[in-house]
């Protein structure tokens, strides 16, 4: 089992996809809207623990999408 901040446990060959839409249903969040990271490396749905090499006990980040404007330099976007 894998294991994330909020408790979440995952089998070693089911798919992200579960996790992430848990993880959306519990938070009640567009899952559109996060990013799920390990190690800096997104997840992707269809891939597994065991397809990343995920070790128990890893801890799996969520971050809020960035939609970004240009930075000039200026301080003006």
């Amino acid at each position: 089992l894998v294991l994330i901040a909020t408790g979440f446990r995952i089998r070693r060959n089911s798919q992200f996809s579960k996790l992430i839409h848990a993880y959306g249903e519990m938070k009640k969040i567009d899952v559109k809207t996060v990013r799920f990271l390990y190690d800096g490396t997104q997840l992707h749905p269809e891939h597994t623990p065991d397809h990343l090499e995920l070790e128990d006990g890893c801890e799996i980040d969520v971050m809020l999408e960035q939609d970004g404007g240009k930075w000039n330099g200026n301080g003006k976007h």
